[in-house]
């Protein structure tokens, strides 16, 4: 025979539990002799049995609405409590930050549904995660605040966006949006230097009109155009040297080994050599100094927008490679031909005053 001391505590355990009383009697066999245990207070409902509101709120942790099982015997509570879980297995499969923070708020607003309809709340995980519910939101509408912005760009943008391909080598609207908004808008006149013969440069230009020419002790390389970068080479040997100086205040003092090593590497006095200069009436240009990229793209963690630049130059620079020995290539066929005429010619392979003229 169980203890009557037993039984009472029991009932108190489960006290205002609308199974309560059946959960013992199918637990325990009592002697039909056995004192009766008392029925219990009835539970808190929002409405009494004629309809009239009986005073409580659906917000009031005990009330049996969230709590009695509906569904394949799971309680409204119990459901947000695995609905909970679910959406913070979603949440690790989220690859954008906007969709991750979303349902990261979805996830922790169930779990304190589940966490508050207990017989005893949650206290302390409730008042964190109302702290992290309140972090998230506010991230989410910067998130959401800068992709708007984005979206509504100016034409001149969206004109740079869609003409300079930059979806397609791999920046998102707000990375773009992240980027330009660093540079300024320049416009330079003719016969003006991007960069001198002998300097070290230290800024990054975007062309958005107009043209210049790439020399290397005046034998013209190459040139740039509309929708080109300029000084990307530099940048790119910037960010590797500052490396090796990280207490480097300007770009001076990243010189690149050009201006103080006695023995410089072969790429860096190729640079040094290289000048640029504007061959158009004039040029419009966005520009980047070197060390505000830099803190920004190393500093400000900005890795999304650094691999999209970092894949943009180097598409860029495989096409001007390409571009580079295409006309390379040409010359030297012209050149071959240009021979075989004067060849032809010397030993009368030809005999026509025209391919004469040819010749000449």
């Amino acid at each position: 025979m169980m203890p009557r001391k037993c039984i009472a505590d029991i009932n108190k355990l489960f006290k205002r539990r609308d199974t309560c009383q059946s959960y013992i009697y199918a637990t325990f066999s009592l002697p039909k002799n056995t004192t009766k245990i008392a029925p219990l207070a009835p539970a808190h409902r929002l409405f009494s049995a004629d309809g009239r509101p009986t005073g409580r709120s659906l917000f009031d942790p005990s009330n049996p609405t969230m709590a009695r099982p509906l569904v394949g015997g799971i309680s409204a509570a119990a459901a947000a409590g695995h609905a909970a879980f679910f959406c913070t297995g979603a949440a690790f499969l989220a690859t954008d930050i906007m969709y991750l923070r979303t349902i990261s708020m979805g996830s922790i607003s169930l779990a304190m549904v589940f966490q508050y309809y207990r017989p005893q709340p949650l206290r302390m995980p409730l008042r964190w995660n109302a702290i992290f519910l309140l972090i998230n939101c506010g991230m989410a509408g910067a998130l959401y605040s800068e992709r708007q912005e984005a979206e509504d760009m100016t034409e001149e943008m969206v004109e740079i966006f869609e003409g300079g391909l930059f979806r397609d080598r791999g920046f998102s609207k707000v990375d773009f949006y992240r980027l330009f908004g660093l540079a300024k808008k320049e416009v330079i006149k003719k016969g003006d230097y991007l960069k001198r013969t002998g300097s070290v440069s230290n800024k990054l230009f975007y062309i958005i009109s107009g043209s210049a020419s790439i020399k290397r002790e005046e034998v013209f390389l190459s040139s740039v155009s509309e929708h080109d970068f300029a000084g990307e080479i530099d940048l790119i040997r910037y960010l590797t040297e500052s490396k090796k100086i990280p207490d480097a205040e300007n770009v001076d003092e990243v010189s690149f080994q050009m201006m103080g090593d006695e023995n410089p590497p072969a790429e860096a006095i190729n640079l040094a050599r290289e000048s640029c200069v504007v061959e158009s009436d004039e040029m419009t240009v966005y520009v980047w100094d070197f060390l505000t990229l830099k803190d920004f793209l190393v500093g400000g963690n900005q890795r999304a927008v650094s691999n999209a630049l970092h894949a943009y130059i180097g598409h860029e620079m495989r096409e001007k490679l390409e571009d580079a020995w295409n006309m390379r290539v040409e010359d030297d066929r012209d050149k071959a031909h240009v021979q075989q005429l004067a060849v032809d010619y010397l030993f009368g392979g030809l005999g026509e005053r025209a391919d004469v003229n040819e010749v000449r």
